[in-house]
């Protein structure tokens, strides 16, 4: 049981989005049955969670963002619907760092219908907050998930990726690299959160990131286009891949989990 998480359940996280526990999912459980049903059916995440969330104070922050976007009414039916289209009972719980991921999926990606971020609102709540906590939630709202493409592998490190559905290339810090697991050529999929390094821009693994085989990538690009051309055909053919990657990536997640689960 890890220091901090404890609100991180089943029960607790309906109470705190305001939706029904079978909204988010009839076959979830605690999470310590989670963790080992993860084990079980999760493929490696190369991204480190105290990284990411290296001390109690962020976590607590995490904490208040989930408090904050239950509190209006003015998004709590679009949370529900939210969780009614990404949360299905047909593939395995999610783990905790997946847990988290929605959260971001929810108030950094997805655009409320006036425009705005549920981020957008906690920023401009935040007056007596550090900079420190400021700067970390500017750093999740520019995160992003992506499907990325190794390109090559620098020194310090430092591998050089091409985003798939952006055709950008961005340079990525990971704390330890084992050659025998990313490689050039291979692929990769999660979230990356920009930081500065002497004046550059940086990005590192956020939540999670995993290493994608070329049979996966194959399997997935025609389920993808799929997806790309019925979200076009909702906005009536006006979407770019960045507005559709914001909307949907938590599709892929849904798709990753379910995949990996009828590998076992």
């Amino acid at each position: 049981k890890q220091r901090g998480y404890a609100w991180l359940n089943q029960t607790k996280l309906a109470e705190a989005f305001k939706v029904s526990i079978a909204s988010i999912s009839t076959r979830w459980q605690e999470i310590s049955k989670t963790l080992e049903e993860n084990r079980k059916v999760q493929r490696k995440n190369i991204a480190k969670l105290t990284t990411f969330i290296p001390n109690d104070e962020t976590m607590k922050l995490f904490h208040e963002l989930i408090l904050f976007t239950r509190t209006s009414a003015q998004w709590r039916s679009y949370i529900t619907e939210v969780f009614d289209q990404f949360i299905e009972i047909e593939v395995p719980p999610l783990p905790v760092d997946l847990l988290l991921e929605l959260l971001l999926f929810i108030t950094c990606d997805r655009t409320l219908p006036d425009g705005k971020k549920i981020i957008d609102y906690f920023l401009e709540s935040a007056m007596e907050f550090t900079k420190e906590k400021i700067a970390f939630l500017k750093q999740i709202k520019a995160s992003k998930f992506g499907l990325f493409e190794v390109k090559t592998l620098g020194k310090r490190q430092v591998l050089l990726l091409r985003d798939l559905f952006r055709d950008q290339e961005v340079k990525m810090e990971i704390a330890s690299i084992d050659s025998k697991e990313v490689k050039k050529g291979g692929f990769m999929m999660g979230r990356i959160i920009p930081y500065q390094d002497d004046g550059n821009t940086l990005w590192r693994p956020a939540i999670y990131l995993t290493i994608l085989e070329t049979l996966d990538i194959a399997e997935l690009e025609p389920i993808a286009k799929r997806w790309f051309w019925e979200y076009s055909v909702t906005h009536k053919g006006w979407a770019t891949k960045e507005d559709f990657i914001q909307e949907n990536s938590f599709r892929f997640w849904r798709w990753f989990l379910a995949r990996s689960f009828l590998q076992q």
